[in-house]
């Protein structure tokens, strides 16, 4: 049943019930803002532009003694947008940007601090006394002449089929352009 939501793009209701609910309207305009509907949408049967902020906190404790004699709480904090377009049937666009502070286990750290690159993300600076500051952006546009072709262009990590990851580039890397 999953497999088939997913080639047909429709959920299927015995997934998850709860998220799936026809009684929408019975909930609070922000519920319905921030779990079921895109903040802001402009729809005039040509242009379709959704724009959603994007927000995710990760907390965390290290169980063994950190080696520099920190006991931090350890934290990542992202916001950022995120805008979709649709002119017509054939062409797409896509953007985000996304900005993170994080103060991370010493594991991480002395791997982003002898790299300078935190992990998947690019070069950071320095935010506070333990923590790094970094933030990414992508964008791409997407052109369907026919039915059965679609070209993309863009900057960002490139998806192949349903959503598949390139078997070529690690998730892992930074935005790179792709054609």
């Amino acid at each position: 049943l999953e497999r088939e939501a997913l080639k047909t793009g429709a959920p299927h209701k015995n997934i998850a019930p709860s998220l799936f609910s026809s009684e929408r309207n019975d909930k609070s305009f922000v519920s319905r803002k921030l779990f079921y509907e895109h903040l802001i949408t402009l729809d005039t049967g040509v242009v379709h532009l959704t724009i959603d902020p994007l927000f995710n906190l990760e907390l965390g404790n290290q169980l063994q003694s950190d080696p520099r004699g920190n006991d931090l709480n350890y934290y990542k904090n992202m916001r950022g947008f995120n805008v979709k377009l649709d002119l017509g049937e054939k062409v797409s666009f896509e953007s985000s940007f996304r900005e993170n502070q994080a103060v991370l286990p010493y594991y991480l750290d002395q791997r982003v601090g002898s790299s300078k690159v935190a992990y998947g993300q690019g070069r950071w600076k320095n935010f506070g006394d333990n923590g790094y500051d970094f933030s990414m952006a992508s964008a791409y546009i997407s052109y369907s002449p026919k039915n059965w072709i679609n070209i993309q262009a863009g900057h960002g990590k490139h998806f192949i089929g349903y959503g598949h990851r390139s078997m070529l580039l690690s998730d892992l890397s930074f935005n790179y352009p792709f054609l």
